[in-house]
């Protein structure tokens, strides 16, 4: 086995909680069976946000860190088709300086 751990960043989701306007709805156990069964690594999941009825109105891919969801500048940015996962550029902050105290 390759990889031992894997981490995966919830866009728009509030801290250790399934609150907030992104997707925060997706299938971790059968991307994790795979992983452990057939020694295949996630690279994504799909999430998927629904409104108050219960009805889907967000997909966005979860992407295997340390890669990003990049709207591909095209079409809807509720759809996950819409979107790649990509490395960030060489200059992108991953650190939350409001959190951190650092400026």
């Amino acid at each position: 086995m390759g990889r031992a751990c894997l981490s995966w960043a919830r866009s728009g989701n509030v801290h250790c909680d399934d609150g907030g306007p992104g997707p925060n709805t997706f299938d971790y156990l059968s991307a994790l069976e795979q992983w452990v069964e057939k020694d295949i690594a996630p690279e994504k999941m799909l999430a998927t946000h629904f409104d108050l009825n219960g009805n889907p109105d967000r997909t966005q891919p979860l992407c295997a860190y340390p890669k990003i969801a990049q709207y591909n500048g095209s079409g809807s940015i509720d759809d996950a088709s819409n979107f790649s996962c990509v490395a960030p550029p060489d200059n992108h902050d991953t650190t939350d300086k409001k959190l951190t105290g650092d400026s």
